[in-house]
C-alpha cells in the first residue's frame, strides 16, 4: 500500500525536460537572501527592471487543513523570503497558488519600508494554531498591506481537484490509476501553465490602474510545480502533450514571461531545500 501510494504521488509530479534557451542561470544567489531562509535554484534575465520571484512552498493539508511536520518552519522561511523582497526588491504584489477573491480591491501603492520585521514568536503561534486557517501569504497582506490577485482558472482548479478525487477513489486498482495519473498530470500541466501565462496581464493592468508602482511581483506555488515551471523558463515556451488515447489537445504558446521581458527567480525554503526525500519526489535533485 505505500508503494502504490509513493507511485501515484510520484507520477502526478511534473516531469523535467532539458533545454537551454532563455536561460542565463541555472543557479544563482544573486538576489543575497539569507541562507537560513532559503536559496536561489533559478534565475533568468534578472537585470531586468520586470521580475517575478516564485518561491516552492509546503502548505496545509487541502482537505484536512492539517500541518504537515514541515509546514510551520516552511512557511515562516517563507514569509521571511517574501518580507525580504517587499523591503529589498520592493514587490508590488502577491499571486498565491489556490487563492480566489470575489472582490478585487484596489488600493494606492504604500510606503512598507519603515515596518519591522514580525515578531518570530508572533508568526509561529498564528502558523501552528490550526484551528484558524492562516498562511504566510495572509500574514504578509496583514502586516504590510501589500495587494493579492487571483491567478487561478476557477474552472482548471475544480479540475484537477475533481481528477485528484477520482484518483483517491481508484487507487487500488492500478490500471485505472495509471489512466488516471495521465490526465491529471495533463490538467495540472495546463493548470501551471496558465497561472504563468496570465502574470504579464496582471501586473499591466494594476500598473495602469494606478495600484502597484513597479512590474515586480511574487508567485507562491506548491513543490511539485516548480520542475514544470523551469523547463517552461528553459525552453522559452510551452509545450504539453495530450495524455494518450483521450480527447485532450496538445497545447503550445509562447512564454508570456519571455516575450514580456520578465526576469524569473526560482526560491525554495531552506527547511524543503535541505529535505532530499522531497527534493528527488519533486524532481529537482538535478537543479539544485
Amino acid at each position: 500500500m505505500m508503494f502504490m501510494r509513493t507511485f501515484i504521488f510520484t507520477a502526478t509530479i511534473l516531469i523535467l525536460a532539458a533545454s537551454n534557451t532563455y536561460s542565463d542561470s541555472a543557479q544563482s544567489n544573486a538576489l543575497n537572501i539569507p541562507h537560513k531562509y532559503g536559496r536561489v535554484i533559478y534565475s533568468t534575465n534578472h537585470n531586468s527592471p520586470n521580475q517575478l520571484y516564485i518561491i516552492g512552498i509546503s502548505h496545509r493539508d487541502s482537505i484536512h487543513l492539517k500541518n504537515s511536520s514541515n509546514t510551520v518552519q516552511s512557511q515562516i522561511e517563507t514569509f521571511r523570503i517574501a518580507e525580504w523582497l517587499i523591503q529589498n526588491k520592493g514587490i508590488s504584489m502577491i499571486l498565491p497558488e489556490g487563492y480566489f477573491s470575489s472582490s478585487q480591491r484596489h488600493t494606492a501603492p504604500i510606503d512598507r519600508s519603515k515596518n519591522s520585521p514580525l515578531n518570530i514568536e508572533i508568526l509561529q503561534e498564528r502558523l501552528t494554531d490550526e484551528s484558524v486557517f492562516t498562511n504566510a501569504e495572509m500574514l504578509l497582506r496583514e502586516k504590510y498591506g501589500i495587494l493579492s490577485r487571483q491567478i487561478e482558472d476557477l474552472n482548471m482548479y475544480q479540475a484537477v481537484s475533481a481528477k485528484m478525487k477520482e484518483l483517491k477513489i481508484s487507487r487500488n486498482d492500478l490500471i485505472e490509476s495509471q489512466f488516471i495519473i495521465s490526465e491529471l498530470t495533463y490538467l495540472q500541466n495546463r493548470r501551471t501553465a496558465n497561472m504563468l501565462q496570465q502574470i504579464p496581464d496582471i501586473l499591466d493592468k494594476e500598473l495602469k490602474r494606478g495600484s502597484i508602482s513597479n512590474k515586480q511581483a511574487l508567485l507562491t506555488i506548491g513543490m511539485n510545480h516548480i520542475s514544470e515551471i523551469i523547463k517552461y523558463l528553459k525552453q522559452g515556451r510551452i509545450e504539453i502533450a495530450s495524455p494518450l488515447f483521450m480527447s485532450y489537445k496538445d497545447f503550445y504558446s509562447e512564454l508570456q514571461l519571455r516575450d514580456n521581458n520578465y526576469g524569473v527567480s526560482v526560491i525554495i525554503p531552506e527547511i524543503l531545500a535541505n529535505d532530499n526525500e522531497l527534493i528527488k519526489l519533486v524532481m529537482l535533485d538535478d537543479i539544485q
